[in-house]
Formats: structure tokens, C-alpha cells, sequence
């Protein structure tokens, strides 16, 4: 006799990522203790979430900061390939606009 356990997965709402952490400022990685306040997902699920979480975060704050050094080396050149200061300057300007908006 085979008994197979089937796990639905599903997004996490924005009260389970808000209990998360809640839970996370009290239980830290000991994700046994995240499980029974949460109908749906398991330790291994939580773990998971935290990872991805964690790595999307991580991932997001390099990424500004290239921006960042990208948008300060375009505001510091004088000209643009074909000469014309403003072209660059509004790459720059668009740059940190759209940079602004990720962030959101």
C-alpha cells in the first residue's frame, strides 16, 4: 500500500507574508514553530519562502546599486557619443525615475 501526501502550492497572500514576519521577529529560522499558524504550507514551504524572499531582496539591492553607480557615471560624463550633454543627462534622469518605481 503506497501513500502519497499532496501539497497544494499557492501564493502566499499578503497576510501570510505579514504573519511571516511577525513570526520571524519572534521564532528567527525555526520554521517548526511557523507551521501551525499557517493553514496551508509547511516547515518546508516557510523555508522555502524565506530563501526566495531573502534572494529576491538581496538580488533587488545590487541591482539598485548599479543603477545607482551607472546613474552616477552618466551625470558625470560631459557628452554622449554624439556630443550632446542632455542626452545623457536624461538617461540618467529616466534611470533613476525607473529606479524609483521598482522600489515601490
Amino acid at each position: 500500500m503506497n501513500i502519497t501526501l499532496t501539497v497544494i502550492r499557492n501564493r502566499w497572500t499578503l497576510q501570510e507574508k505579514e504573519r511571516f514576519i511577525q513570526l520571524f521577529k519572534v521564532h528567527n529560522i525555526n520554521f517548526d514553530k511557523y507551521v501551525p499558524h499557517f493553514e496551508n504550507k509547511t516547515a518546508s514551504q516557510i523555508k522555502s519562502f524565506y530563501r526566495n524572499a531573502l534572494y529576491n531582496k538581496r538580488m533587488r539591492e545590487n541591482e539598485k546599486q548599479v543603477n545607482q553607480q551607472n546613474i552616477s557615471y552618466l551625470k558625470n560624463q560631459s557628452f554622449d557619443s554624439t556630443g550632446h550633454k542632455e542626452v545623457v543627462q536624461k538617461q540618467a534622469n529616466d534611470m533613476e525615475t525607473l529606479d524609483y518605481f521598482c522600489d515601490i
